[in-house]
This record gives C-alpha cells, sequence and structure tokens, in this order.
C-alpha cells in the first residue's frame, strides 16, 4: 500500500455536538405534507479525541474508541420515505471513517476512473481543505483505484454502490438494495422505488451520508467529473456582500446558471415533463438553478435531502435530467420565488434561510451556460490570464461547475489532469520502489 499522508489536527480537541436540535419541521405548504421531514434528533454520539498533529497515532485516523457514531445508530431514525419498523441504514464506508465533526464534500463517481477523479480529489486538497472527501464509486472499482483512496487516508471516504441496473440509451437507470435493513431480522430492505438515474439515486445516498456529521459540520454535494477547485468552498468571502450566514446550519445556497428557464429548452421541457405547464410555466422568467452543486449546514441539507427524495417519490419521474427540474421546482415554488435569500422558520424556532446566488456569486461558479451564450470564457474575462477562474468581484470562485462547456478551460483543465496523473504515478512508483 502506498504510505498515509500525515493528518491534519483540527483546532477543536473533540466534536462538542451533544445538544439536540429537535423536531426541525418544513411546513407542509412549502413542498407538499412532508411527515418526513421531522427530525427527533440531530446530534450523533460521539467522542472524539484528536491527537496532536505531530504524534504518530494521528497519522493512523480515528481509532475504534474516537470514530464516530452515526445519527442512525442507536436511537430510531426518521427516514424521507416510509420504512419498515427498526429500520436502520446498512451501507457503509469500504475505506475511511466519518470525522462527525468536520466539513464534509460529497460525490458520486459511479464508473469514473482516475483520470475522471484526480482533478476533483486533488484540487480540493491542495486548496488546504481539511474535511472529508465521501465518494461513491462503482463496487467493481476499488481494486484499480485503492492505491489512489489509500494516498488520501484518513481525508477520503469511499462507499462501493453495489446499484443493480438495466440500459437505456441515456445511461443506466438503477436501484440500490443493501441501503437499508431491518435491525430485526438483519436482512437487506429491497430498494421499493423504481430504477433511476444516478444523477437522482444519489440524493438518497447524500442523505444517508449526513447522518455521520453533527450539526455544525458543512456540507457541499457536487458532480465530480466536470467540478475543480481553486479554493476551499467553505471559506468563501466577499466583501460586497454579507457573508456571515453563508454556511451556518440551517442555511441553504443554491447556484444559478446564466439562464433563465424560458430561454433554456432542456430546463423548460423537464419541468414541463415532469410537472406540467400549469406549474412550469409561472417559473419561465425565473433562472436556472443548477442541481449539480448545493452547500448548507448539516440541517438546511438534511431538510434539502429529504425533500428531493419526497419530490422522486412524488412524480416517479425517470426522465434523464429530472434531478434538475426537480430542484428548480423546490426553489422556485411559489413560497421560494421572492426574493434571493428566503427564510423558512420551522414551529421550533429554527430558521433555514435558502440564498440562491447569480452566476458568478458565491461559492460556486457555474460557466456552462455562460460560455454557451456569452462566448469564450477568457474572452469575456471570467478565465484571466494566469488561467484562473474568476467571480464577478475579480476574486477566484472557489468551486468551477461544468468547465468542460468551454473549449478552452476545458483545454487548460485537461493539462492539469494530466499534470497530475504523471506526479501521481511519480508517487506511486516511488513508493513501490522503496517496498521493493
Amino acid at each position: 500500500m502506498i504510505q498515509k499522508r500525515p493528518t491534519f489536527t483540527h483546532p477543536s480537541a473533540r466534536c462538542d455536538v451533544y445538544g439536540k436540535v429537535k423536531k426541525l419541521l418544513l411546513g407542509c405548504a412549502i413542498f407538499g405534507c412532508l411527515s418526513f421531514t421531522r427530525l427527533d434528533e440531530y446530534s450523533p454520539v460521539v467522542d472524539v479525541r484528536r491527537q496532536d498533529e505531530s504524534s504518530t497515532e494521528a497519522a493512523a485516523g480515528p481509532t475504534d474508541e474516537q470514530k464516530c457514531v452515526p445519527l442512525h445508530l442507536p436511537h430510531n431514525l426518521t427516514f424521507p420515505s416510509p420504512m419498515p419498523p427498526n429500520a436502520t441504514i446498512a451501507l457503509e464506508p469500504k475505506l475511511g471513517a466519518h470525522r462527525c465533526d468536520r466539513d464534509a464534500v460529497f460525490a458520486v463517481a459511479a464508473g469514473y476512473k482516475l483520470p475522471q477523479i484526480i482533478l476533483f480529489v486533488e484540487t480540493l486538497i491542495q486548496t488546504g481543505y481539511r474535511g472529508d472527501i465521501v465518494l461513491g464509486i462503482n463496487s467493481g472499482d476499488f481494486a484499480e483505484l485503492q492505491d489512489f483512496f489509500q494516498y488520501h487516508q484518513p481525508q477520503l471516504i469511499i462507499y462501493e454502490l453495489p446499484l443493480h441496473c438495466r440500459h437505456r440509451p441515456r445511461g443506466p437507470i438503477c436501484q440500490i438494495h443493501t441501503l437499508y435493513r431491518s435491525n430485526t431480522t438483519g436482512e437487506y430492505l429491497q430498494d421499493a422505488r423504481r430504477t433511476r438515474f444516478a444523477a437522482m439515486l444519489r440524493f438518497e445516498l447524500f442523505w444517508a451520508w449526513t447522518t455521520w456529521y453533527g450539526p455544525t459540520s458543512r456540507i457541499l454535494v457536487s458532480d465530480a467529473r466536470d467540478v475543480f477547485f481553486q479554493t476551499s468552498p467553505f471559506d468563501y468571502s466577499d466583501e460586497q456582500i454579507d457573508t456571515t450566514e453563508l454556511t451556518t446550519s440551517t442555511t441553504l445556497n443554491v447556484f444559478q446558471e446564466d439562464s433563465l428557464v424560458r430561454d433554456s429548452g432542456a430546463n423548460r421541457n423537464w419541468l414541463r415533463n415532469i410537472y406540467g405547464a400549469e406549474i412550469a410555466d409561472p417559473m419561465l422568467d425565473l433562472p436556472v438553478i443548477c442541481s449539480g452543486t448545493t452547500m448548507g449546514g448539516r440541517i438546511a441539507m438534511d431538510m434539502y435531502l429529504r425533500a428531493m427524495v419526497y419530490q422522486f417519490d412524488r412524480t416517479e419521474s425517470t426522465l434523464f435530467g429530472g434531478d434538475q427540474a426537480l430542484h428548480n421546482y423546490l426553489i422556485h415554488s411559489q413560497q421560494l420565488n421572492a426574493s434571493s435569500a428566503i427564510s423558512l422558520s420551522s414551529s421550533d424556532g429554527f430558521t433555514m434561510r435558502v440564498i440562491s446566488h447569480p452566476p458568478g456569486y458565491g461559492a460556486v461558479n457555474t460557466v456552462g451556460l455562460t460560455a454557451m451564450r456569452k462566448g469564450p470564457l477568457k474572452q469575456i474575462g471570467v478565465v484571466d490570464g494566469q488561467n484562473r477562474t474568476l467571480n464577478q468581484n475579480g476574486q477566484l470562485a472557489p468551486v468551477v461547475h461544468m468547465f468542460d462547456r468551454d473549449e478552452g478551460l476545458r483545454g487548460i483543465m485537461q493539462d492539469q489532469t494530466d499534470n497530475l496523473l504523471a506526479q501521481w504515478e511519480l508517487t506511486r512508483n516511488g513508493a513501490q520502489q522503496q517496498r521493493n
């Protein structure tokens, strides 16, 4: 195995997240009557004692006594859909352990090989980000990628996804039969949902992963193949706007694309096909919100991911790109479209704040439609002379999404990917020579 990188010791000495966050409720008026949005507890049961950064024990990752206990163990869990009594989440990491006091970035990279993963992982780590990176991959790909994943321990948490799929022209549609099991019989609970694209299935996986984290954690759920990082997404700041609440536990950040719904045939048709013209057409003059990247505090992400799962259950849409329609419906529902920053008050006094960031603002710059509609990104100043992607304020965009839609930026990032792959080969070969 490749030698592990030394671990980073967070200034916090332990996960101080024992307090309850009770009965957080998103009203029926927002998304329909969502009985599953109620959570009795958000805090995992934890006793995490961090080692000094210089200690040899720190490099080994958490011991059994130091690992976080997920929210779904040992107490009961309210699921984002009806489940039999005594059900629990069964899927556990193939490699690595969640660190409940850290921030986390989630992505499903099923079917991807190292050239499609390395840019996402390495550019995020190179920003200085020290939180968890949680990836879901195909079961058959772990052996090929194991050395790379092992090298980045304890930061990488890897799930093998035993997907049961059948192929369609736009890609496989799948079920996952090992996500839940019965605490009574120990048997897996079969996936009762119809087959769906991985882009939709991932939201339930993301929800399951959030149960490992405490209410102070901040979470980004993201595409993997067409995303790279320039600074840590959770350290975003902008002197022109108030960023103090961007990553609080009950704040959800969503990121617009450079188009209105009416001007994007794909988004317009997805909404109409799934929800009908009566619901979709009042949203035509609202901005397209990208479902590929969403960021927020632990509580806000829990509520959002539950709502996405519920929308699939409600619509049962297997339309390719349907996750984008569900996402836009949630953000642009009648209660959410009055302003770019909406506060949703719960019955217990907690407030969920949804902030919709225009293109070129916020932690994520989604550049695909900008390039397609306005021209080459370097020509219009989004990419500067040093090949950096900028926000409207001239600062580095922390996260760049859909970079492959611009020919120039795609070439820049392909060169960077090639360099990262070459560096990794040198690292791996050097380690093998040392062992021999």
